[in-house]
């Protein structure tokens, strides 16, 4: 347990302290500034369409995918800030159980007006019913926790 907490905390913590304090500070002050400007942009972030492109199966078999597209606003944040997920799951009582989730790779270039289309594939692993969202969340190299700015879109 203290060699696990080891290897996940204190290892990554020291690391981030030396890129951080680096060069004036410069990547600690660089995140800063993103992290104002994420925050300013994210409400722009929206999930206007989502599509299962292999819709016309009743089922998917156990070895196969469901294909996911997604229509995604991003307005003024840069696509490379951003990570987005098919999440998904066993599904009980409307809730997916053990979730997880699978990036979704941009498929096209912006419209002009800030979409950009997402697709990706979601693997059946096992029988039973599942069920998935669709969600964006910020993300960059100097980023300790994916979840650390509290932003998330859901579809």
């Amino acid at each position: 347990m203290v060699k696990e907490y080891t290897e996940k905390l204190y290892i990554p913590a020291a690391q981030a302290y030396g890129n951080f304090s680096r060069d004036s500070c410069g990547a600690a002050t660089q995140l800063s500034q993103w992290k104002t400007k994420i925050r300013k942009d994210w409400p722009q972030v929206q999930i206007s369409d989502v599509q299962v492109v292999n819709k016309d199966r009743q089922s998917i078999l156990v070895g196969e995918s469901l294909q996911i597209k997604a229509r995604v606003h991003l307005g003024a944040v840069d696509p490379q800030h951003v990570r987005v997920e098919a999440y998904h799951g066993e599904v009980d009582n409307g809730d997916i159980r053990n979730p997880t989730a699978t990036v979704l790779n941009q498929n096209s270039q912006a419209d002009g007006d800030g979409n950009y289309v997402y697709q990706g594939n979601v693997p059946a692993t096992e029988s039973g019913t599942y069920g998935f969202s669709v969600r964006v969340v910020p993300t960059h190299p100097h980023l300790m926790q994916a979840h650390e700015l509290r932003l998330i879109t859901w579809s």
